[in-house]
C-alpha cells in the first residue's frame, strides 16, 4: 500500500514538471510557403502610409508630369516618387541613400513603392530638380483638401518664423564689410598704379612730344571690365610708342600688377553680387546667410516663415534675412489667392509700417502686434509717464502735453525714406524751456528740449491693431497663436529632428522645406481621421 502511494506522488511531480517545461515554436528559416504573403495584409488599416497613398492619388500632378520630356528609358512614376519622399520625411528619412535602402527592406516603403527600387541618384534627382517647379502647387492642393474636409477654414492665419541651419561650413563666410574694405584697398592700389603709368607717360611726352600715351590718363576705375579695357589700351599704346628700354620695363611691370589687381577686383565684384544686399553669405551654400541661433551660435541659415491654422501649415516661404519682419512681405506676396485669410495674427516683431500697409493693400484684417504691445497691457506701463506713448495728444491743436503740462508744438514735417525704401511722413514736436523743468533729467535724453518723432500713418495702424487685439476675438486669437504657430516648428525640429537642411541653394531648400511641411500636414490629417473614427 505504501509503495502505491509513493508511486502516485512521484507521478504527480513528474506531470507538474512536464507542464512547466519550456517549449519553443518551430523555427525553420528556409521553409517555403504555398503562397507568398501579401504586403497589404502586413500593414495595419490605420497606418499613416495609407493616408499618404490615398491623398497623393487624389492630387492633380499635370505640372509635375510636364517635367518629363520623354525619350530614352522609362521613368519611375512621379506619383510613386512623391509618395515615398513624403513618407520618408514622416519617418525621419531625409537622405536619398537611406530612402533607397528603406525601399528595399521596410514593408511600408515596399508597399508604397509597389516593390520598385529606384537608386539614390534617381531619388535625389526627383527631389532636387523635378520638384522645384511644382512643390508650391502640390502643397496648395493638400491645403485645399484640408479646407474641403473642414480641418481648417482660413478665417485666421497665425504667422511665425524660425531659422534652419543650412548645409554649409560655418567657418567659410564672406562678410559684406570685409568685401567692401578689401575692394576699397584694391581700388586704391589701382589708382596708385595708374598714377605711376601717367607719370611715366608724362616723362615720355616731354621727350617725344605730345603723342599716344597721354590718353591712358584717369586715376579712377568703376569696375574690373573697365580696368581690363584700360590695360588693353595701355598695352596697344606701348607697342606703338617708341620708348627707352627702362621705361618700357617699368610700364610692363605696372601693367602686370594691374592685371593681378583686376582679378582681385573681379573677385570682390562677384562677392558683392552674391551678397545682393545681405550682410554675409556662406561659401558652401551662397544663398545661405549667417544668422544668430537661439543658443547664440553664428551659423549659415535660412529664415523660414509659415502661416498655420489648427496646426496645419497653410503656407510657407524661405527667406535670407534674419529679421522676421523683413521676410513677412515676400511671404505674404507668395500666398496663393485661394488661401487668402480674413485676418493674420503675428508676434510683435512683425508690427512695422511696411507690413501694416501690406495687410491693408490685400484687405486682410490687422492683428499684427507691435514692439510695445505686450508692455502696454501691464499696469506699470501707464506709470512710465515720460514715455512718448503716454504723452496726451490734442488733435485740434496738433500738440502733445508733457508730464509738466508743457506743450510740445509741431516743429517740422518731412518725408523720410525707411531702410526698406518705403517713403512716409514724419512729424517732429518740440517743447520749450526744458532746462528749467524739474523733470529735465528724467524726461530729456539730450541737452536740448524734449523732442517727439511721430509717424502718423504708423500710429494709426498701431491703434487699429491694438483695438483688434484687445477685443474679445483678439484675446482669443492671442491665446491660440503660440499653440497654433509654434507647435509645428517644435514638432518638426524636436520630434522629427529636422534642424539642419540637406539640400543647398534657395530653390532646392524650398523643396526640402515643402516636403518637411507636407509630412507634418499628413501627420495632422492622420490624427484628425483617427479622432473622427
Amino acid at each position: 500500500m505504501l509503495k502505491t502511494q509513493q508511486l502516485v506522488v512521484f507521478d504527480i511531480f513528474e506531470l507538474w514538471g512536464m507542464k512547466n517545461k519550456v517549449v519553443f515554436k518551430p523555427y525553420i528559416q528556409h521553409q517555403g510557403t504555398l503562397l507568398p504573403s501579401s504586403l497589404e495584409e502586413l500593414l495595419p488599416q490605420d497606418h499613416i502610409v495609407r493616408v499618404i497613398n490615398d491623398l497623393v492619388d487624389q492630387l492633380k500632378l499635370d505640372t509635375l508630369l510636364n517635367e518629363y520630356k520623354g525619350g530614352g528609358t522609362s521613368s519611375y512614376h512621379p506619383r510613386m516618387m512623391l509618395k515615398v519622399w513624403v513618407f520618408g520625411y514622416v519617418m525621419k528619412v531625409h537622405s536619398c541613400r537611406r530612402l533607397a535602402k528603406a525601399l528595399r527592406e521596410h514593408i511600408p516603403f515596399m508597399w508604397l513603392g509597389g516593390m520598385q527600387q529606384p537608386d539614390f541618384r534617381t531619388l535625389n534627382h526627383f527631389r532636387s530638380n523635378r520638384m522645384k517647379a511644382v512643390i508650391g502647387d502640390v502643397f496648395k492642393q493638400v491645403v485645399l483638401f484640408c479646407v474641403e474636409e473642414k480641418y481648417i477654414d482660413l478665417n485666421e492665419l497665425f504667422t511665425d518664423g524660425t531659422k534652419y541651419q543650412a548645409n554649409g561650413n560655418k567657418h567659410q563666410v564672406v562678410w559684406k564689410k570685409n568685401t567692401e574694405r578689401h575692394k576699397e584697398n584694391v581700388l586704391s592700389r589701382i589708382d596708385k598704379l595708374l598714377e605711376e603709368i601717367d607719370q611715366t607717360n608724362e616723362a615720355e611726352n616731354k621727350k617725344y612730344g605730345n603723342k599716344d600715351l597721354e590718353e591712358t590718363g584717369g586715376h579712377k576705375t568703376k569696375n574690373s571690365q573697365e580696368l581690363k579695357q584700360k590695360i588693353k589700351t595701355i598695352g596697344e599704346q606701348l607697342n606703338q610708342q617708341q620708348i627707352d628700354r627702362e621705361k618700357k620695363k617699368q610700364l610692363a611691370k605696372a601693367t602686370k600688377e594691374l592685371n593681378k589687381e583686376a582679378e582681385k577686383l573681379a573677385k570682390y565684384e562677384e562677392q558683392e553680387q552674391a551678397l545682393d544686399g545681405r550682410n554675409s553669405y556662406n561659401k558652401t551654400d551662397t544663398d545661405a546667410t549667417m544668422m544668430r541661433s537661439k543658443d547664440d551660435q553664428l551659423l549659415p541659415c535660412y529664415n523660414v516663415q509659415h502661416s498655420t491654422q489648427n496646426q496645419i501649415i497653410v503656407h510657407f516661404s524661405v527667406g535670407q534675412n534674419p529679421n522676421d519682419a523683413t521676410d513677412f512681405g515676400p511671404h505674404l506676396s507668395s500666398l496663393p489667392p485661394e488661401l487668402k485669410p480674413k485676418a493674420i495674427l503675428a508676434d510683435s516683431i512683425y508690427g512695422t509700417e511696411e507690413n501694416y500697409l501690406l495687410l491693408q493693400d490685400r484687405e486682410i484684417e490687422n492683428y499684427l502686434m507691435y514692439p510695445v504691445f505686450h508692455a502696454q497691457q501691464k499696469p506699470a506701463f501707464a506709470k512710465e509717464i515720460f514715455r512718448k506713448e503716454n504723452f496726451p495728444y490734442d488733435a485740434q491743436t496738433d500738440t502733445y502735453t508733457c508730464p509738466n503740462k508743457q506743450t510740445l508744438a509741431l516743429k517740422s514735417e518731412e518725408e523720410i525714406t525707411l531702410k526698406s525704401g518705403l517713403k512716409t511722413q514724419e512729424k517732429r514736436y518740440q517743447a520749450k524751456g526744458c532746462r528749467k523743468c524739474p523733470f529735465f533729467k528724467q524726461c530729456c535724453k539730450g541737452k536740448g528740449n524734449r523732442t517727439l518723432k511721430v509717424r502718423p500713418r504708423l500710429d494709426t495702424f498701431k491703434a487699429q491693431a491694438r483695438t483688434n487685439l484687445t477685443s474679445e476675438r483678439g484675446i482669443s486669437l492671442r491665446k491660440q497663436r503660440g499653440v497654433d504657430a509654434e507647435t509645428p516648428f517644435a514638432d518638426i525640429k524636436h520630434n522629427q529632428g529636422h534642424r539642419r537642411l540637406v539640400l543647398r541653394g534657395k530653390d532646392k531648400v524650398a523643396v526640402e522645406i515643402g516636403l518637411i511641411n507636407l509630412a507634418h500636414n499628413f501627420k495632422k490629417i492622420n490624427t484628425f481621421r483617427q479622432e473622427a473614427a
